[in-house]
């Protein structure tokens, strides 16, 4: 047996010196039973010491290794190590632990013998009085150092999958680190495009405010277009920020509800549309996204045919806390809206 493979193999397990556990326990405790005996243990063997893992009846928590009696079982890993008195054998005859604590005059280990063959250490039963031991006992030990020897691996196996978890973990935070960055990114991209189009919407209404010709008529409506195709692509940025979980930077300011869909209706022509109010004002300010209002009130002129003899009812509700928005249209396309001040959200009833 190469000694030095050996405790390679026994330090691979890193079990030396950890706690006690129920596991080991359980089976010191139903060796000692299965054979009759005061005292079990399930030790491992170093190269300068007998470290016990477990212990049933003595409170050694290891032994040098001159005094160790797994240091002779482990020789020879095929056979158990029988004494049925160690006064009368003389590798044991002057051994501490047989003439003081805890006063060995049986012993029968059974090797620990791992995956690769390499013996670990012993699972064994004492007595402090001379006997001997059944053939089916013996058996039995057997069957129970292997189940040591599972629980070894089975803790082995355990701390590797700590450690891939633990390595996934760091993975899955560097991951979530660099879409915290790439999501800052796009949320002060967003800021950006929601201010530029917030002015390009603006500049669209006067430009729209004012007699045009056909063909200005059709550019306009054009960069009305675009700016249309803008709020959907800013609201896409505004949704992917919103996957971090925080509620992107979107600026609010306080509008003339009343005052702008005006100006919406005119750049559509709708002039017959009612405007009603309840609850609000021509001078009541409303903290909105403008833009984002304007664009609703903008998609609703261009999906309803006939606003020319549509109302539009503009009510505060909530105590001022909801802004509700009702299309009454001739044609069965009346929608009704209601949007929350300090960003738009738009449930249709």
């Amino acid at each position: 047996m190469n000694e030095v493979m050996r405790l390679a193999a026994l330090y691979s397990y890193d079990v030396i010196d950890s706690e006690r556990e129920d596991a080991f326990d359980d089976l010191t405790r139903l060796a000692a039973h299965v054979c009759h005996a005061p005292i079990a243990a399930i030790s491992l063997t170093e190269d300068t010491r007998e470290w016990f893992k477990s212990t049933l009846g003595m409170d050694l928590t290891e032994t040098p290794i001159d005094h160790a009696f797994s240091a002779h079982a482990i020789l020879d890993p095929s056979t158990p190590l029988i004494v049925s008195d160690t006064l009368q054998d003389p590798r044991f005859q002057d051994n501490e632990l047989v003439h003081g604590t805890p006063g060995i005059r049986f012993y029968a280990g059974i090797p620990l013998i791992d995956a690769s063959g390499f013996a670990l250490g012993t699972l064994s039963v004492i007595d402090v009085e001379p006997r001997t031991i059944q053939p089916e006992q013996v058996e039995m030990l057997r069957s129970l150092a292997r189940q040591a020897v599972a629980q070894i691996q089975l803790r082995k196996a355990n701390r590797s999958l700590r450690k891939q978890a633990h390595a996934l973990e760091s993975v899955r935070e560097d991951a979530l680190r660099t879409v915290r960055r790439t999501l800052s990114l796009l949320r002060s991209t967003s800021n950006e495009l929601n201010t530029t189009l917030h002015e390009a919407a603006a500049e669209a209404g006067a430009l729209a405010a004012t007699g045009l010709t056909t063909d200005q008529r059709e550019r306009a409506d054009q960069l009305q277009a675009a700016l249309d195709e803008g709020a959907r692509a800013l609201g896409l940025v505004a949704d992917l920020v919103d996957l971090d979980g925080a509620a992107p930077e979107r600026p609010t300011t306080p509008v003339q509800v009343a005052a702008l869909v005006r100006q919406v209706l005119r750049e559509f022509d709708a002039y017959g549309a009612r405007v009603e109010l309840d609850g609000l004002d021509e001078e009541t300010l409303v903290p909105l996204e403008a833009f984002a209002f304007s664009t609703l009130c903008r998609s609703l002129c261009l999906g309803l045919p006939g606003a020319k003899d549509s109302a539009i009812q503009l009510a505060l509700a909530d105590g001022g806390q909801l802004l509700r928005l009702r299309w009454e249209s001739p044609n069965p396309l009346g929608s009704d809206f209601a949007i929350e001040p300090f960003g738009i959200q738009i449930a249709r009833r």
